[in-house]
């Protein structure tokens, strides 16, 4: 029968380090029995302990340089958008710091200036400003987007707000990109609804109206929509994970019935199956058509992969 490993107490509360392993009696080798969970670079926890991300990140705060600002998804996810804060964890330190990325730690060097820095939760990170910028330089397009339609439905952002900073960063990287894709930011609830509309757009589809509620002729409540498009009477709503934090993979669509005061339009699916081709391991594709009242018709390519075309 083997020995019961010894677990010191004040182990089992939060993540530690080497040196507090050490303090407490418990060897590096000792470490790698079954009863430790290896987070990083000389830093460990309880293999029965349950995590937050704020709890790893005040751990990993613990281990770096006092310059040291989370940034990129962390810093999102510290400002209160959905994203994956820890896989990896992301780190601005300056050019001449010498922390180095390594398992779960993804280190980027530049001199930020003070007013991109913020407190946020008691710890150092980017501004939601200077957070969206790094991550409209860093993702594809489509979750670039998400992200900055999360930070308008938190009411942290708007179009002019990330105008402006355009304009103050104009001639960096990301710039010209983040110019672009704010004039397109709404208040999506979902990243999903924003895969949507983005998809719908690429198609050559007029930009839809976000979160709209619907009403009949005579101005009656009768539901809302996720995306209406009010010259053509089309509505859409999306199904399926609707949070972030790499959760969502599945772009599904339904479209609903809308009316409108002066006339009735219908955008109904004839197909809305995953269909087995894909261009990328994980991906899917959609074809979806739309007719409205006067029977003209529409198809819509959809692909979580982000290819996407018209018919």
């Amino acid at each position: 029968m083997g020995r019961t490993p010894r677990i010191p107490e004040q182990l089992t509360r939060r993540p530690f380090s080497l040196d507090d392993a050490r303090r407490a009696g418990v060897s590096k080798s000792s470490l790698r029995g079954k009863s430790w969970r290896h987070l990083g670079s000389e830093l460990y926890c309880w293999q029965r302990l349950t995590m937050d991300p704020m709890m790893v990140l005040s751990a990993w705060r613990g281990q770096l340089p006092d310059d040291a600002v989370f940034a990129g998804k962390t810093a999102a996810w510290l400002h209160g958008l959905d994203l994956e804060p820890l896989n990896p964890i992301e780190l601005i330190v300056p050019s001449s710091s010498g922390v180095r990325s390594r398992a779960g730690l993804e280190v980027r060097r530049c001199d930020l200036p003070p007013c991109d820095v913020a407190t946020v939760r008691g710890l150092a990170a980017t501004t939601v400003h200077r957070t969206l910028f790094d991550l409209c330089l860093r993702l594809p397009t489509v979750e670039a987007l998400a992200a900055l339609d999360a930070g308008a439905q938190a009411r942290f952002v708007d179009c002019e707000s990330l105008r402006r900073y355009a304009e103050q960063v104009d001639g960096r990287a990301g710039a010209r990109r983040l110019r672009s894709l704010a004039a397109f930011a709404e208040p999506a609830e979902s990243p999903m609804e924003t895969r949507l509309r983005w998809l719908l757009l690429q198609a050559g589809l007029p930009r839809p109206e976000v979160q709209s509620d619907l009403h009949d002729a005579k101005g009656r409540f009768i539901g809302r929509a996720d995306l209406y498009s009010p010259s053509r009477g089309w509505s859409w709503s999306t199904t399926g994970p609707t949070t972030g934090s790499g959760s969502s993979r599945t772009t599904a669509a339904r479209t609903t019935s809308s009316t409108r005061a002066s006339e009735s339009c219908v955008s109904r699916p004839r197909t809305s199956r995953i269909s087995p081709r894909s261009s990328r391991r994980g991906s899917a594709a959609h074809w979806f058509h739309t007719a409205d009242a006067n029977g003209a018709e529409s198809q819509c390519f959809t692909s979580t992969a982000g290819y996407n075309e018209a018919k």
